[in-house]
């Protein structure tokens, strides 16, 4: 029965992070809307290795600048080795190393949980909150960050931790062309199944579910047994 109990300690152990493996994507549509004007790119990353507990990840994506009352929008590119237990970035070609990867968050996190969300900036989990993404409803956890002139809202998948919808707004001074920029970026694409798969109003009260069957077996267990030391007692 112990054996039992153990597999299951296992079982839960292991599917947090079950999806990360090589080639593992989420691919979005990014969304770029400014004052009347817009435009859609993709920002996609990958695992393109997996070696000692780091992932390597691979992101391509787009971002902005104003020049003389212009948007113009242009893709950047990174490369990053992640810790998949910490999520660390142990090393990028941009600088971002020592920050925790934005793309998923921990599992098994609950409402007040706090949060690294985005490159060193935690928040307070939120939600749930159910989005149309990916072909379907996912009850995701919700998240919402502030800085000076500058708001975002990012919703989380509770099975996997990864972000599939981030919305940010920008307002611009007049000396940068006093331009509101909203982007919004959604998740169209992706083989990591195990999306959607946890509703975010019990992922605790399911991940529990190993532990306790696996507690009853061995009482069950237990009670058999000494039912049948009672029984040969008896019979001597």
């Amino acid at each position: 029965m112990a054996v039992i109990v153990l597999l299951a300690f296992v079982t839960e152990v292991s599917a947090a992070s079950s999806w990360i493996g090589t080639s593992s994507y989420v691919k979005y549509d990014q969304l770029f809307a400014w004052n009347g004007s817009s435009k859609t790119e993709s920002m996609i990353w990958n695992i393109t290795a997996l070696s000692k507990g780091l992932a390597e990840l691979r992101i391509t994506s787009y971002s902005y600048n104003v020049t003389n009352g212009q948007v113009n929008v242009f893709p950047v590119k990174d490369v990053w080795n992640v810790n998949t237990d910490t999520r660390n970035i142990t090393e990028s070609s941009t600088g971002v190393t020592g920050l925790k990867n934005p793309f998923w968050i921990e599992t098994g996190v609950s409402v007040g949980s706090t949060v690294d969300a985005y490159f060193g900036t935690t928040a307070v989990i939120q939600g749930p909150e159910t989005i149309q993404v990916l072909g379907q409803n996912v009850s995701c956890w919700t998240v919402s960050l502030t800085w000076p002139g500058s708001t975002m809202q990012r919703w989380y998948d509770p099975a996997t931790g990864i972000v599939l919808r981030i919305d940010t707004t920008t307002y611009l001074p007049s000396s940068q062309g006093g331009i509101n920029m909203n982007v919004r970026e959604t998740a169209v694409a992706s083989n990591i199944a195990s999306i959607g798969r946890v509703s975010a109003e019990g992922p605790k009260g399911l991940a529990l579910w190993p532990y306790i069957g696996g507690l009853a077996l061995l009482a069950a267990g237990s009670i058999v047994a000494t039912l049948a030391y009672l029984y040969r007692r008896s019979r001597r």
